[in-house]
């Protein structure tokens, strides 16, 4: 079983001035579903007549923006 491909963008932008700073980022910019970590495994549990493979996954971070200011001194 091949682990699916993915093509992620982020975004960010600041504004800087001598004392201060604003910036913008966005992760995952057009909220695409992708697994960031892909494992597939085959087992067998004692009971169980043949193996079963399974895909394992950490899903990758959906949407995310945050604001942040910094003050220079």
């Amino acid at each position: 079983m091949p682990a699916e491909g993915y093509f992620v963008s982020d975004l960010a932008i600041n504004y800087t001035k001598r004392k201060y700073e604003i910036g913008l980022a966005v992760e995952n910019l057009f909220n695409t579903k992708w697994n960031e970590a892909q494992f597939e495994t085959t087992s067998r549990l004692k009971d169980e007549p043949a193996p079963v493979t399974e895909l394992h996954f950490t899903p990758g971070v959906p949407f995310f923006a945050k604001l942040r200011v910094a003050i220079f001194f």
